[in-house]
């Protein structure tokens, strides 16, 4: 574990160095305060509960979690530094664990700064403070998915921007079986099925601030399984070297 957190400490310098991951981050904050403020509506509910940003995080979470990772493996390919990194005795898991924390120390960053939306909600009424912690420790839980997605795409390919759109394709793919139109297409009770299975449909205990077991247990599930696969990549990558 020491190894990873030598990893991640790296990591997360080296993207606190760039403008890229303060980019990413002040859009999602903005994003975050224009969607409660303004596009819910706050001001007009009279309801002192932070309900409505958490309905939207799954898509927000979707947008940065990739973003922030698009560069983690890809970078390394494409400015040369992969041969030492293929060749150094820290162990395959150690860097993916190590580059998926510096990842998820970003996110936490990025959620830290929607904290003022709380105080100014508890400034007009009383926040349920249980709640609320329970919607951003579902926010952290299904942060790390798309993160795991974004690390996977990024050993995949050298080019960003490429990792950056086929994080977001496996992002979307996961929200896939739980959106609202497969009622139409397949009938209730196979949509109430594949609803199941999609991330952003089983987030919504979230969003109302209860964790439910099965959902944590999917979502780690899923980051322990693309993290796996981002380690195989490399893996192999560091053997053929």
């Amino acid at each position: 574990m020491g190894h990873s957190l030598t990893v991640a400490t790296k990591e997360l310098r080296s993207s606190l160095n760039s403008p890229l991951a303060y980019v990413f981050i002040g859009v999602f904050t903005i994003a975050s305060w224009a969607i409660f403020f303004f596009v819910e509506k706050f001001f007009a509910r009279d309801e002192a509960t932070m309900r409505s940003l958490f309905t939207w995080m799954p898509w927000l979470l979707l947008a940065v979690g990739p973003a922030l990772t698009m560069s983690l493996w890809a970078s390394e390919r494409r400015v040369g530094t992969w041969e030492i990194l293929a060749t150094s005795p820290v162990s395959t898991s150690n860097l993916v664990v190590g580059k998926f924390l510096a990842a998820l120390g970003l996110l936490v960053l990025a959620l830290a700064f929607t904290i003022p939306i709380a105080t100014t909600v508890n400034g007009f009424g009383n926040l349920d403070f249980g709640a609320t912690l329970g919607g951003y420790l579902g926010c952290v839980l299904l942060g790390s998915v798309f993160i795991a997605a974004g690390l996977f795409c990024s050993s995949l390919v050298q080019d960003e921007l490429v990792a950056l759109v086929l994080g977001w394709t496996i992002g979307a793919v996961l929200m896939l079986p739980g959106l609202g139109f497969w009622e139409s297409l397949v009938g209730t009770n196979a949509a109430s099925a594949l609803r199941q299975f999609g991330v952003g449909a089983r987030f919504e205990a979230s969003a109302r601030g209860l964790l439910e077991l099965r959902d944590i247990v999917l979502y780690i599930s899923l980051t322990v399984g693309l993290l796996s696969a981002n380690g195989a990549v490399v893996a192999s990558r560091r053997h053929g070297n």
